[in-house]
């Protein structure tokens, strides 16, 4: 156990608590009363006196609170000296993450070149001679120009009570062929181009060609065209302003027929004279009605020796028809029968009835005036 020392640093202090606690020790220190008289003591040594005090001063703070003084040789405990703080690790940015590199898709290993297979040797180019260069499609008015036009030579009249009819071929011929048309009518230009093609392949004894006016009322511009007609016809010039016509049929002003007539190459004074005249429209009329009679209420029709075709079916159609009934009537020739009781006879079996045969034998075949 360690032993108890006083600190010199208390020994003044403790000088001056004896002094204040003297009467307590009994060392002849003065006090205000006093006990009863003694014998005096020995001096004290100061020493002693001083060892004394502390003793006593340590026994009363010893009561309060004791404390217990290191030995002067225990070495003391060292106080551990406080480290600076080692600076905090700075926290390092988190970067953003850097997406991964898109992994490269594996193409497919391309398989290996297929070796070229040999082809046959190409034989050597023969040159073709360079055809002729195309020739432009004319106007329709040049285009009527342009066609064979070699029949007109052979263009003729079909006598009737009224007047002639425009026609192509003998008076004589063993067939007769009324062609019933309208100037407005769409089909009808099929047809005249159609039976246009049929006028070389038959001889002028054979078939004559007889044009036949049937203006329709529901064209309203028929009916001054089909004059018109007529009126280069008195010229000679029927079958050029029929082309010219046809081939401009929705351009039909008074104006275009005086121009087509004048292409045609009739006199312009005379063709106007002769639209005005009255034996030319009665002649369009008279036309007009034997059509209707004969049953020929469309265009275009076709009388062929007094059979009546309504519509038009083919240039061949029509060919055919024309050749049968060259055969029937040579027959009837051949018989002994004359070429102008041929007709009749072949009129008389061509027609649908009796009444329909008499309309074909008094206005077409007669040349009789018919009216509405």
């Amino acid at each position: 156990m360690a032993e108890t020392k006083t600190n010199p640093m208390l020994t003044p202090i403790l000088l001056l608590v004896a002094v204040a606690l003297g009467a307590g020790l009994g060392y002849g220190l003065t006090t205000c009363c006093r006990t009863p008289a003694q014998a005096p003591a020995a001096p004290l040594d100061a020493d002693r006196l001083a060892d004394a005090v502390a003793a006593r001063v340590a026994e009363k703070l010893a009561a309060a609170a004791p404390v217990a003084v290191a030995d002067a040789k225990a070495p003391a405990t060292p106080v551990e000296e406080k480290k600076p703080e080692a600076p905090a690790t700075p926290v390092e940015e988190k970067k953003p993450e850097t997406p991964p590199a898109p992994v490269e898709e594996k193409k497919p290993e391309t398989s290996a070149t297929p070796v070229e297979e040999k082809k046959p040797e190409t034989p050597p180019v023969v040159a073709q001679p360079t055809p002729p260069p195309s020739v432009p499609t004319p106007p329709p008015a040049e285009a009527a120009a342009l066609k064979d036009t070699s029949w007109l030579s052979r263009s003729s009249r079909y006598a009737t009570k009224l007047g002639p009819s425009p026609a192509v071929g003998s008076d004589q011929a063993l067939v007769k062929v009324f062609v019933i048309s309208d100037f407005q009518c769409p089909v009808c230009k099929r047809a005249a181009d159609g039976i246009e093609e049929l006028f070389p392949q038959f001889k002028d004894d054979e078939v004559q060609w007889i044009f036949w006016q049937n203006p329709l009322d529901m064209h309203q511009k028929a009916l001054p065209i089909a004059v018109a007609s007529m009126a280069a016809f008195q010229q000679g010039k029927f079958w050029e302003f029929h082309d010219l016509m046809f081939a401009n049929q929705w351009a039909a002003e008074p104006e275009d027929l005086s121009t087509y007539a004048q292409k045609a190459g009739v006199d312009l004074a005379k063709f106007r004279v002769d639209q005005q005249a009255p034996e030319t429209l009665a002649k369009v009329r008279s036309d007009q009605a034997a059509s209707e009679k004969v049953g020929a209420r469309g265009t275009p029709s076709f009388l062929i020796n007094g059979r009546l075709q309504v519509g038009w079916g083919s240039t061949a159609g029509i060919g055919s028809m024309v050749r049968t009934e060259i055969d029937q009537v040579k027959s009837l020739v051949s018989g002994g029968m004359s070429v102008e009781d041929a007709w009749k006879k072949r009129a008389e079996m061509n027609a649908e009835n009796p009444e329909q045969a008499q309309v074909y034998l008094a206005h077409f075949l007669g040349g009789e005036p018919a009216t509405r």
